[in-house]
């Protein structure tokens, strides 16, 4: 079925089975939706929605970017949601799992701009502890900024830090990786328990790409905190090190580089 939204040209298709279920999208989704994984079990049938370019040959339409694309078929899911009241979830691009009344509730405000745009049907936050830090990674943002989001600062309880991950996710969709969030970059937190925040753009431990990683510059007592990238034990005879110190690049030996 095709359908005129404006100038362009939204597709439903019909396929009479089940998604192939994935346990890790479920289950992500019942941080936000305690009921997704059982939604999931009992559905036998789907449909995809997609957008298919320009109603009519004209060349004056202008195709529609990803964030125009991403608004406009939320908003059209909305619509189907209303039309069919036996859905019984939403799954966005493959990674994000919402349920029908959420999605319906927020695709409301599919063209509002940021803030209030829905950019919680679009990613998830996912929660971890490594030891007793709380932290946060985000799935799906990467669609917008090419990056996700690696959250692992000391002194915030799992509200705290989903708060900040879902406000840095908000800006980041809107905005974009710009100079506020540049790698190397370090904010005062307003919270007086966390101290000051690094940022930087690397590979994600979790092996969910790129990132762009916040973490305590230091640590609850005001010590700089220290990762080891290089055992000691091997730092002083590496050879990359030994190379590096010949040509007076790096030297492995000074107390900030231990």
């Amino acid at each position: 079925m095709f359908i005129r939204v404006g100038d362009h040209l939204m597709t439903i298709l019909f396929i009479t089975a089940p998604m192939p279920f994935d346990q890790q999208l479920w289950q992500r989704a019942s941080w936000v939706w305690p009921d997704a994984v059982h939604a999931a079990g009992r559905h036998r049938a789907h449909l995809v929605v997609s957008t298919m370019g320009s109603a009519e040959n004209n060349a004056e339409t202008k195709a529609l970017g990803f964030v125009e694309s991403t608004r406009l078929t939320t908003a059209f899911v909305g619509a189907v949601l209303e039309a069919l009241p036996g859905c019984l979830a939403v799954v966005w691009r493959g990674n994000v799992g919402r349920s029908p009344e959420m999605w319906l509730e927020q695709s409301r405000r599919s063209f509002d701009p940021f803030p209030d745009h829905p950019f919680g049907l679009w990613m998830e936050i996912v929660p971890f502890r490594c030891g007793k830090t709380v932290g946060a990674y985000t799935v799906g943002l990467s669609a917008f900024t090419g990056r996700e989001i690696e959250f692992e600062v000391d002194g915030l309880d799992q509200r705290g830090v989903t708060v900040r991950v879902a406000n840095a996710s908000s800006y980041l969709i809107a905005n974009g990786l710009d100079k506020n969030i540049e790698s190397g970059t370090v904010y005062k937190d307003d919270d007086e328990n966390v101290g000051h925040v690094a940022v930087l753009h690397r590979n994600s431990r979790f092996g969910i790409g790129p990132v762009v990683s916040f973490f305590s510059l230091q640590d609850r007592a005001g010590r700089l905190k220290t990762y080891q990238i290089i055992p000691a034990s091997l730092a002083r005879n590496h050879p990359l090190l030994v190379m590096l110190g010949m040509v007076g690049l790096f030297d492995p030996a000074k107390s900030e580089n231990l």
